[in-house]
């Protein structure tokens, strides 16, 4: 099975912010085996 990630907003496309979901989406994926495919930003 494939995951990725949505994020909505240009914060962190331009690197306003700092994202700390992809850590902790990726980490709690592996706890079961799976892995982040991709992450696609929508501004």
């Amino acid at each position: 099975m494939d995951f990725y990630a949505l994020i909505i907003g240009t914060e962190i496309l331009n690197k306003r912010r700092e994202d700390k979901h992809f850590e902790f989406l990726s980490s709690e994926l592996a706890k079961y085996g799976h892995t982040l495919k991709a992450s696609l930003v929508i501004i």
